[in-house]
């Protein structure tokens, strides 16, 4: 991974969709998926650090809802019920045909986001619909 994707993601956080679809588009298509959710993995993981780590770790399912969900904030508007995480209007699939991978970025920022909470033990998150070239609400389930 490129150190200049991280520092432009840092540097505009949260405004980082096009950077992120840059980076998918620079990448070959096979590589896309695991690179893109190694991505979000650091950027998620990164934000807990410097946001949520202060204080007592919450379990789930109250970290998805007080700190999390927040924390998504400032790159979609987002819904959470339960164990789902609803990106609406995602911008990381807005213009996209189903051929896209950028929401894997999402699906490794809520793994990396979570995984740095110490309360948390194990996480798997799969995305259970993509709302590209449909409704444009991803749903995300958190495992």
């Amino acid at each position: 991974m490129k150190k200049s994707v991280l520092s432009a993601i840092g540097a505009y956080y949260p405004k980082i969709a096009d950077i992120v679809s840059q980076y998918e588009d620079s990448l070959p298509i096979e590589r896309r998926v695991t690179a893109l959710q190694e991505l979000g993995r650091k950027v998620g993981g990164g934000i807990y650090q410097r946001d949520y780590s202060l204080g007592s770790p919450l379990k789930m399912p109250t970290t998805i809802t007080r700190e999390l969900v927040p924390a998504l904030k400032g790159l979609s508007k987002v819904k959470a019920k339960n164990n789902v995480i609803y990106l609406i209007k995602c911008p990381f699939c807005k213009s996209s045909d189903h051929t896209h991978s950028g929401c894997h970025f999402i699906v490794g920022y809520i793994e990396g986001f979570l995984a740095s909470n110490p309360a948390i033990d194990v996480v798997q998150v799969e995305e259970t619909n993509c709302g590209a070239g449909s409704t444009n609400i991803c749903e995300f389930t958190i495992g």
